[in-house]
């Protein structure tokens, strides 16, 4: 019989003794059942007995110790700056979880943070940021600092709840809030939003960030922002000569940011920016973006 049918392969002699041997039985499944948890009392799917294990952290995010319903302290580290383990003082379990908790592979000490792997003994990752140079100068870099600033996943720090620069997040995040949003993120994290608004550098803003707020009730963009700008190494004027950067260059920035506080609105302000650069830039009004150059004004 073969699983339960009627074999049709007769028994043949072996050549050495003539015995003849039995067809091939049917495999016992049941034997090579996978074995069951010992949590599992085998009589269901309900698990024998639950425990649950508190993370606390630290204020970077790393797990600095680990304790049951009764406080008992299961797992306790203490680190260093860049997220290594310094020293264990509690190992009952066992813990991968580390800075910013991301998986930390046994072997390699290496830590796992979705696009590339970042080594806390070097404080930066191995591999170069695949966003290239929309990531800063230090492609390896981790952050500026690992209590501020995380990058959990291996593109661009961040700090707070304000996203990073990739992947149009912080964009999508300044267009989308309201007015009255963004002046609750502003007075909270101004920093941050200034920092994102002049990424990557190098660049004179005529929308100045520091007033991010007020250009945000006049319905701009992050992207008009970083796009009506000019490279630092060319941005001067005239009346008295002037230098982005150098003598002179202090009292024109504070100039246009009178302008800016004293306009009760967008068009109002780019009038009034052309008439400033009529005088006060070495080619007039043409030295400033398309986006904000009013053609014919030249008063």
């Amino acid at each position: 019989m073969l699983g339960g049918v009627p074999s049709l392969v007769p028994p043949r002699p072996t050549p050495a003794t003539g015995e003849a041997l039995a067809p091939p039985q049917a495999p016992d499944t049941a034997s090579h059942a996978l074995p069951r948890s010992p949590a599992y009392d085998g009589q269901g799917d309900e698990p024998m007995g639950r425990w649950i294990a508190f993370y606390h952290n630290e204020p970077n995010g790393s797990p600095a110790r680990i304790t049951n319903a009764a406080g008992e302290t299961l797992w306790s580290v203490s680190y260093t700056a860049w997220g290594a383990i310094q020293q264990i003082h509690t190992a009952k379990i066992k813990n991968p979880l580390r800075l910013q908790g991301q998986y930390e592979d046994p072997e390699s000490g290496l830590s796992y943070n979705r696009h590339r792997y970042y080594a806390s003994q070097l404080g930066q990752f191995i591999s170069s940021d695949p966003l290239r140079m929309l990531a800063g100068e230090n492609l390896y870099a981790y952050a500026s600092n690992s209590i501020e600033w995380s990058d959990p996943l291996g593109l661009a720090p961040t700090q707070s709840g304000v996203p990073g620069v990739a992947n149009n997040e912080f964009s999508d995040w300044f267009n989308n809030l309201t007015p009255d949003e963004f002046d609750e993120e502003w007075a909270k994290h101004s920093d941050v939003i200034k920092n994102r608004l002049r990424h990557p550098g190098g660049m004179h803003e005529w929308l100045l960030v520091s007033r991010a707020n007020v250009f945000k009730r006049w319905g701009i963009k992050a992207e008009q922002i970083w796009t009506w700008r000019t490279p630092t190494r060319s941005t001067g004027g005239i009346n008295p000569n002037w230098k982005h950067g150098r003598a002179g260059s202090t009292t024109a920035h504070n100039e246009v940011l009178d302008i800016i506080d004293s306009s009760t609105s967008f068009e109002q302000f780019k009038r009034r920016l052309n008439n400033w650069a009529s005088y006060r830039l070495t080619n007039g009004n043409d030295d400033l973006p398309a986006g904000l150059r009013i053609e014919g004004c030249r008063t």
